[in-house]
Protein backbone atom coordinates (compact mmCIF):
# COMPACT_ATOMS: atom_id res chain seq x y z
CA UNK A 1 0.00 0.00 0.00
CA UNK A 2 2.69 2.48 1.02
CA UNK A 3 4.02 2.71 -2.77
CA UNK A 4 0.06 3.85 -4.34
CA UNK A 5 -0.32 6.31 -0.96
CA UNK A 6 1.00 9.54 0.41
CA UNK A 7 0.33 8.57 3.81
CA UNK A 8 -0.42 5.33 5.27
CA UNK A 9 -1.67 4.66 8.72
CA UNK A 10 0.23 1.02 9.54
CA UNK A 11 -1.44 -1.10 12.47
CA UNK A 12 1.27 -3.38 12.17
CA UNK A 13 -1.40 -5.49 12.82
CA UNK A 14 -0.82 -9.74 11.92
CA UNK A 15 -3.53 -11.56 9.08
CA UNK A 16 -5.62 -13.17 10.75
CA UNK A 17 -5.97 -10.59 13.86
CA UNK A 18 -9.42 -12.03 15.62
CA UNK A 19 -9.25 -11.68 19.09
CA UNK A 20 -12.62 -13.79 20.54
CA UNK A 21 -12.30 -17.49 19.36
CA UNK A 22 -16.58 -17.58 18.94
CA UNK A 23 -16.50 -21.25 17.73
CA UNK A 24 -14.73 -24.37 16.23
CA UNK A 25 -12.08 -22.72 13.15
CA UNK A 26 -14.18 -19.37 13.83
CA UNK A 27 -12.84 -16.30 15.34
CA UNK A 28 -13.90 -12.04 15.15
CA UNK A 29 -13.00 -8.91 16.68
CA UNK A 30 -10.19 -8.06 14.64
CA UNK A 31 -7.92 -5.84 16.69
CA UNK A 32 -6.60 -3.92 13.48
CA UNK A 33 -10.31 -2.68 13.40
CA UNK A 34 -9.97 -1.23 16.79
CA UNK A 35 -6.25 0.08 16.15
CA UNK A 36 -7.40 1.73 12.66
CA UNK A 37 -10.20 3.69 14.19
CA UNK A 38 -7.99 4.64 16.97
CA UNK A 39 -5.10 5.62 14.42
CA UNK A 40 -7.55 7.66 12.09
CA UNK A 41 -9.04 9.66 15.61
CA UNK A 42 -5.23 10.50 15.80
CA UNK A 43 -5.53 11.52 12.60
CA UNK A 44 -8.37 13.81 12.74
CA UNK A 45 -7.68 15.66 15.69
CA UNK A 46 -4.06 16.30 14.62
CA UNK A 47 -5.85 17.76 11.90
CA UNK A 48 -7.92 19.79 14.41
CA UNK A 49 -4.71 20.82 16.63
CA UNK A 50 -3.07 22.20 13.38
CA UNK A 51 -6.69 24.28 12.52
CA UNK A 52 -6.56 25.70 15.98
CA UNK A 53 -2.69 26.23 15.83
CA UNK A 54 -3.29 27.86 12.69
CA UNK A 55 -6.17 30.36 14.53
CA UNK A 56 -8.67 28.93 12.23
CA UNK A 57 -11.96 27.03 14.20
CA UNK A 58 -12.39 24.02 12.71
CA UNK A 59 -15.15 22.28 11.43
CA UNK A 60 -15.76 19.98 14.16
CA UNK A 61 -20.11 18.67 14.61
CA UNK A 62 -21.52 18.37 17.81
CA UNK A 63 -22.36 15.39 19.31
CA UNK A 64 -26.14 14.61 19.47
CA UNK A 65 -26.73 13.69 22.70
CA UNK A 66 -25.65 17.37 23.78
CA UNK A 67 -27.74 20.45 24.40
CA UNK A 68 -28.02 22.74 20.82
CA UNK A 69 -26.46 19.82 18.78
CA UNK A 70 -28.98 20.15 16.05
CA UNK A 71 -28.60 23.79 15.93
CA UNK A 72 -24.83 23.93 15.54
CA UNK A 73 -24.90 20.91 13.08
CA UNK A 74 -27.19 22.63 11.01
CA UNK A 75 -25.38 25.61 10.65
CA UNK A 76 -21.93 23.55 9.85
CA UNK A 77 -23.89 22.21 7.34
CA UNK A 78 -25.15 25.03 5.94
CA UNK A 79 -21.13 26.02 5.74
CA UNK A 80 -20.29 23.09 3.51
CA UNK A 81 -22.83 22.04 1.24
CA UNK A 82 -20.70 21.42 -1.52
CA UNK A 83 -19.17 18.88 0.89
CA UNK A 84 -21.93 17.25 2.25
CA UNK A 85 -24.68 17.42 -0.76
CA UNK A 86 -27.12 14.67 0.75
CA UNK A 87 -26.93 16.08 4.02
CA UNK A 88 -27.15 19.66 3.20
CA UNK A 89 -30.36 18.76 1.13
CA UNK A 90 -32.07 16.93 3.30
CA UNK A 91 -31.14 19.61 6.31
CA UNK A 92 -32.59 22.58 3.66
CA UNK A 93 -35.83 20.29 3.48
CA UNK A 94 -36.17 19.70 6.87
CA UNK A 95 -36.23 15.93 6.18
CA UNK A 96 -34.46 13.42 8.56
CA UNK A 97 -32.10 10.61 7.50
CA UNK A 98 -35.08 8.23 7.62
CA UNK A 99 -37.57 10.12 5.80
CA UNK A 100 -34.94 10.08 2.82
CA UNK A 101 -33.81 7.05 3.40
CA UNK A 102 -37.30 5.63 3.09
CA UNK A 103 -37.45 4.04 6.57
Amino acid sequence: MYELATVVLDDRGEPGDALVDIGPDLQAGQSSTVIGACLLQCAVLSGIEECLRRGIRPPVPVSNNIAGAATANRRLVADFPSRLPEVYERARRGTHRAEASGG
